[in-house]
């Protein structure tokens, strides 16, 4: 389930206003990989779903109350560079880059919403599709060989030819398993195959995520289903998350024990998906299993000196980082407490296309310099 997602079912709501804090190091040193990132700025705002990097400089931030910021990381920390609304009024699920200055974001259950930077700016235009199609909402999304690819919440994806002028509708494919998780209960009811990520792992070939358990690999350019697999044979939730380094991919969830992962590697192997190592973020142990804070919500990969630098958020409010090798081994090692408060779940992370800076979001914006290797 994701960020945005599990927010609809707690009980209480957060609201957390404030000034920008600026919190560079001065005088630091750069980090080597086998150190924690260093944090650079925060910024403090209204709750958080989904974030994604323009440039180097530039990120958005969608938000549950419908609104969108971009911020610029410039010498003196992060500033908001331009705001708006979606058009609906509805809240943000998910924001997909498809350049420096475009991007997309989940509208309503009818329809995307395109958004441009031009000076200083956002104009924003509705794209909608057939009601007919049943899509639902837009809950994630990538750009593939100029196709945008968004997963919607009634376990299908939708493919966007994109051009200058905008959006244009080509096609839907129904990603959705013949055997869903089996929940424990009625879990979060009316979300068995909301597709919560959607990501490019080479060619035209993505890789799905849902809420029903399933990967599924799909070739965009004629919307085939490849292959498919369930991350977690034993598996009673859905996931939430993924981010890929080329074929390499890894994937995030909710464990339904505490022997079950949250983290999971794989790679695509001649059109297959193959699972290859599995790690569990437990910040305390001590802890009942629904305490402890294994909710894993989201993951970014950076490729920095030669060496993956892999990032997850948790349950609790907690960012882990450490390394990803080529035989998909994770190690996991350092831990930065959010401090979000009670409630405190994981939000959404994405490394900087030049894998120097990791933005994570949840009652706050965060920008952390990347760690680099010796």
């Amino acid at each position: 389930m994701k960020f945005s997602q599990f927010l609809r079912y707690t009980a209480a709501a957060f609201l957390v206003t404030g000034s920008m804090l600026v919190t560079a190091a001065q005088g630091a040193q750069e980090p080597s990989v086998r150190k924690p990132p260093v944090e650079v700025s925060a910024f403090a705002f209204v709750l958080a779903s989904d974030v994604v990097w323009l440039d180097n400089e530039r990120f958005v931030v969608g938000r549950l109350d419908g609104t969108v910021s971009v911020f610029r990381l410039g010498s003196e920390g992060v500033v908001v560079e331009a705001t708006g609304v979606v058009p609906s009024r509805n809240g943000v699920e998910t924001v997909i880059r498809t350049s420096e200055t475009t991007f997309v974001t989940s509208n309503d259950h009818g329809s995307l919403a395109f958004w441009c930077l031009r000076d200083g700016e956002l104009v924003v235009a509705v794209y909608s599709y057939a009601p007919e199609l049943a899509l639902g909402r837009a809950h994630s999304g990538a750009v593939v060989e100029g196709r945008l690819v968004a997963g919607h919440a009634n376990g299908y994806i939708s493919t966007w030819n994109v051009t200058e002028a905008g959006l244009e509708f080509e096609r839907q494919v129904s990603v959705r398993s013949f055997s869903p998780v089996d929940r424990p209960g009625d879990t979060w009811p009316g979300d068995d195959y909301v597709v919560n990520a959607v990501v490019s792992v080479g060619g035209d070939l993505v890789v799905t995520a849902a809420e029903d358990g399933d990967l599924v690999l799909v070739r965009v350019s004629t919307g085939d289903e490849v292959h498919r697999m369930r991350y977690n044979p034993s598996a009673h939730f859905g996931l939430n998350g993924l981010a890929a380094d080329g074929d390499l991919f890894v994937a995030t969830n909710c464990p339904a024990d505490a022997s079950e992962a949250n983290l999971y590697s794989y790679r695509v192997v001649k059109d297959r998906i193959e699972r290859l190592s599995s790690v569990r973020l437990f910040r305390d142990t001590s802890q009942p299993h629904d305490n402890g804070g294994d909710f894993a919500a989201a993951a970014a990969i950076a490729s920095s000196g030669g060496k993956r630098i892999v990032f997850a958020t948790t349950e609790k409010g907690t960012l882990w980082s450490g390394t990803l090798d080529d035989s998909g081994a994770m190690s996991l090692p350092f831990t930065l407490p959010l401090d979000e408060g009670p409630m405190g779940p994981g939000g959404p992370v994405a490394v900087s296309p030049d894998g120097r800076h990791v933005a994570v979001v949840t009652m706050n914006v965060r920008v952390l310099k990347v760690a680099t290797a010796e």
